[in-house]
């Protein structure tokens, strides 16, 4: 995937804490898994959730350490705007 070599460019000593989990979203199968990684020195946390819709969506997000908890209920409240297009 073209994704993974773009960021295999920028991240370092990516490690998964949370293990790839499916779910559903609004009647779409998701799947999401979170992590650290090191970004020019500074390690960060990352969450990548990936809707399974007609037209895939990947939503990745970076945070400092700590705050990615702090603004979870932001990140939830995003994820769960995505609705499906009829047709």
């Amino acid at each position: 995937m073209a994704l993974d070599q773009e960021l295999d460019k920028v991240l370092k000593h990516v490690k998964i804490t949370e293990a790839a989990k499916e779910d559903t979203l609004n009647g779409m199968r998701t799947v999401g898994e979170s992590g650290t990684a090191v970004v020019d020195g500074v390690t960060l946390e990352w969450s990548l959730d990936l809707v399974k819709a007609k037209k895939p969506v990947i939503v990745l997000a970076f945070a400092a350490p700590d705050a990615m908890e702090k603004h979870s209920s932001q990140l939830v409240r995003f994820l769960k705007s995505i609705k499906r297009i009829p047709g």
